[in-house]
Order: C-alpha cells, then sequence, then structure tokens
C-alpha cells in the first residue's frame, strides 16, 4: 500500500504566501521586447499561442473563484483562499502587463484578453467558458453542498492548474531558458509557477480529506475528470501539435487501476503499452510512479503529476513549490510532486 506524505495544511499554507509576495509591476521586461521581436516566426507564433491561452486562462480562473472564498469550511480555510484570490488576479496583472509592454501595444485587461481569445479553439472553451463557469455559479449558489464545492475543486486545482497550467510552465519555462529569451517573463512566470503550487497543494489536500470524510465525493471526482477527458486530450494536443515534447498530468486514482485513467486520456494522443507496467516499452510513452497502489478495499484519493512522452523526453528542471523535480524515465518526480496527493 502507497504510504501518504503529509500535505501543509490551509494554515501554513497561508504562511508560506506571507514569505512569498512579489510585485507584478516590478519584474524587469525592458529586454524582452527586443527578444520578441529578434525571434524567427514560428518561435513567435508558438509563444503568441502560448501567451494567449495565459491570459485568457488567468482571467477566467481570477473572476470564477470568489465563490470558493464564501464555500470556506473555517476561518484558516478561508484565510488562505483570500490569498490565492490575489494571486490570481496579480497573475492577470502580470500578463496584462507583459501583453502591454512586450507583445502588443498598451491596452486594458478586457481588450488583451479579447484579442487573445481569437487563437484559442473549443475545447478551452469547453473548459474554462463552460465547466468552469457553470461548477462557480453552482458554488455560489450552494456554498455548504459538499459535492459542489468538490467538484469545483477538481476542475479547477486539479485539471486547470495542475495539469494545463502545469504543462505550460513546464514547457515555456524550458523553451525560454533554453534559448536565454525573455528573461523578465521567465522571472515573472515562475513566481506565479510557485504561487500555483501552493494552490495545487491546498487543492490536494481538500479531495484528499473530502473523499476520506465523504466516500461518494470519490464518485464526484471521478465522474469529472472523466467527462472533461476529451477537451483535456484536445487542449493538450493544441498543445502538442505546436512541438511541445511533454504533457504533464494531475492524475486522480480512485479504487481502480492508475492506468485506467491513463488510457482513457491517453487513447487519442498516442496509445500506450497495456501490457508493460514498468518495462522499458512503458517508461517511452509514460513516466509511472511505481509506488501508486491502490488498495481496492478502501476509498483513496492519490493525485500526482506524470511525465507523458509525446517524442523524446528532455531533462529538463521544473521548479515546482520550492523542489526541483526532473523529467526523464529514470528518477521519477520527486517531493513534493510524487507524494502531493
Amino acid at each position: 500500500m502507497r504510504t501518504e506524505t503529509p500535505l501543509p495544511s490551509a494554515q501554513q499554507l497561508y504562511v508560506d504566501w506571507e514569505g512569498a509576495h512579489w510585485s507584478a509591476h516590478d519584474i524587469d521586461l525592458s529586454q524582452d521586447r527586443a527578444d520578441m521581436a529578434a525571434l524567427g516566426d514560428s518561435e513567435r507564433l508558438l509563444l503568441y499561442f502560448a501567451l494567449s491561452s495565459l491570459m485568457v486562462a488567468e482571467e477566467r480562473i481570477s473572476t470564477q473563484f470568489v465563490g470558493l472564498v464564501l464555500a470556506q469550511d473555517d476561518e484558516e480555510d478561508g484565510s488562505f483562499l483570500c490569498t490565492q484570490l490575489v494571486d490570481e488576479v496579480r497573475h492577470m496583472q502580470f500578463y496584462a502587463r507583459f501583453q502591454s509592454e512586450v507583445v502588443a501595444d498598451p491596452a486594458s485587461i478586457g481588450a488583451h484578453v479579447a484579442r487573445s481569445r481569437a487563437v484559442l479553439e473549443a475545447p478551452f472553451k469547453v473548459l474554462f467558458d463552460e465547466a468552469l463557469v457553470q461548477a462557480h455559479t453552482r458554488l455560489v449558489s450552494e456554498p455548504r453542498n459538499r459535492a459542489a464545492k468538490v467538484d469545483f475543486v477538481t476542475i479547477y486545482h486539479l485539471v486547470l492548474e495542475g495539469t494545463l497550467g502545469v504543462t505550460t510552465s513546464h514547457f515555456l519555462l524550458g523553451f525560454l531558458r533554453a534559448r536565454g529569451v525573455l528573461p523578465g517573463f521567465a522571472a515573472g512566470y515562475s513566481k506565479i509557477a510557485a504561487d500555483e503550487g501552493r494552490h495545487i497543494t491546498y487543492g490536494t489536500q481538500f479531495l484528499r480529506l473530502a473523499v476520506a470524510a465523504d466516500p461518494s465525493m470519490g464518485d464526484v471526482v471521478r465522474g469529472r475528470l472523466q467527462q472533461l477527458m476529451p477537451a483535456i486530450t484536445e487542449t493538450l494536443g493544441a498543445f502538442a501539435d505546436r512541438h511541445v515534447r511533454t504533457i504533464v498530468l494531475a492524475v486522480i486514482d480512485l479504487l481502480r487501476p492508475i492506468e485506467f485513467i491513463f488510457l482513457e486520456l491517453l487513447e487519442p494522443v498516442r496509445k500506450p503499452s497495456r501490457h508493460t507496467r514498468h518495462g522499458k516499452n512503458r517508461c517511452e510513452e509514460l513516466q509511472f510512479d511505481a509506488h501508486f497502489v491502490v488498495d481496492d478495499a478502501r476509498i483513496k484519493i492519490d493525485v500526482g503529476v506524470h511525465f507523458l512522452r509525446l517524442e523524446v523526453l528532455g531533462r529538463g528542471p521544473l521548479d515546482f513549490y520550492g523542489h526541483v523535480v526532473k523529467g526523464g524515465c529514470a528518477g521519477f518526480l520527486e517531493q513534493p510532486t510524487a507524494d502531493l496527493l
């Protein structure tokens, strides 16, 4: 049986936040505009797509969050959730500032969002404009409904931040650092990634405790993930079409073999081996944590971050909540990701 590592409480995450302040308007972007202009057309288009996705996503998640604050379980829970709302607004401010000073002409946040939406595809809208908005509306109207809160946290913390967000940061920071460009954006985005590490940790701990207290909540999580898998796959596929080599998945395992969730999600992207669990063939498609073992006699919620190889996976570092984790088939993710959920 897998041994769970205790996660920081909401109170501890609040204390961590107090020591991690930064300003979206203090980051030096003076070099970034020249770097952007010097990029080749294909690289500039790739970055424009990624930056547009971030601009729209951050506007959505910053404006569709207050319901979770209203649904706080206690004062400590509410204290941390208020910090997350501040974080999301700060991230939106940083992306808008980068759009105004580097990507386009100065404009309002709304104008940048509207322009960025033009390059996004339907699956992105399913996740951010439909699933997230509908779950938030329900939570606002039913703040004491446990299933509504579990559903919202599944969408927000696991799908949007834990899967799409981590995938994007892993790719984008590696892309920029390998080329030595956009140092201002890389500096700000690294701080955003650290903020989101706290958010994902909160969501992980909340869902772990919610399922332990009421096993039926596991069905809520599983059902939502299965519903959104086509949109998740297509959204990540849009990155793959633009030569992203690594996809990071936040995967939930509830009372069934972990490969079930993987295979449902990966089938449209690239069919992994169904027979070799830990051998070299399986490693060619999927990074797998051997410590994930499901005890069918107990309801558990295990969430982990896994690297999927679309082509040849590189070994770039990913800074995640104060720790360094590495990609590649040798040496799976260390704390906190391997033990995260």
